[in-house]
């Protein structure tokens, strides 16, 4: 614990970093953290489906990356994390590609938002 206190009060007098592109190394446990926060919460289809310019930001076909970019939500891995065989909406679990080759191909939707959207329930 004390080490964790030290690192943090560490942190509070290191320099801010400015906004910008920067390239990062993340490890494989990490970067899926980054991208269900980043972009996964972001993919959810209520969001999307109430929100003018989250519906325009998150038009699909939209390019998010360059082309080896896979984003992808499984729920059919067994043994992983975000494993069901079923969700609570009796919804099978199932690999979900949210972005296939830098362009946006999917949402995160429940049983209603797949219906509104005329899309399928994932």
């Amino acid at each position: 614990v004390m080490n964790v206190v030290k690192i943090t009060r560490d942190l509070i007098k290191a320099p801010k970093v400015n906004g910008g592109v920067y390239t990062v190394i993340l490890d494989p446990q990490l970067s899926g953290i980054f991208a269900h926060e980043a972009f996964g919460h972001l993919s959810e289809a209520d969001f999307v489906y109430e929100n003018p310019q989250a519906c325009e930001m998150m038009k699909l076909g939209r390019r998010f990356g360059p082309d080896i970019l896979d984003i992808i939500d499984d729920g059919s891995s067994v043994g992983e994390n975000g494993f069901t065989a079923y969700d609570d909406e009796g919804v099978k679990g199932e690999k979900t590609y949210l972005i296939k080759n830098g362009l946006l191909v999917g949402r995160l939707h429940s049983r209603e938002t797949a219906e509104r959207m005329e899309e399928k329930p994932t």
